[in-house]
């Protein structure tokens, strides 16, 4: 009974923040490869799901990173 007079007491707190992990993965592909121009490479892996995401190029990556976290922190794709 007096844990319920408390918690009836206590103001509702704001939601704690979203937090979301990825695993970085960072490679270089040489020119020797005629398939493939050289550079770094870099992947993300959710690891709750499992998810991967590849990308050719460090800005690329980072613009996927700021729309998936403006997803989440939003609810929705701002433009």
């Amino acid at each position: 009974m007096w844990h319920s007079l408390i918690m009836k007491q206590v103001p509702p707190q704001d939601p704690l923040p979203q937090r979301r992990s990825f695993w970085l993965r960072c490679w270089q592909i040489r020119g020797d490869k005629a398939a493939y121009s050289p550079g770094w490479r870099f992947s993300l892996e959710d690891p709750q799901s499992g998810e991967k995401h590849g990308f050719t190029d460090m800005q690329s990556m980072m613009a996927f990173l700021t729309n998936e976290l403006s997803i989440k922190e939003h609810g929705h794709n701002d433009p």
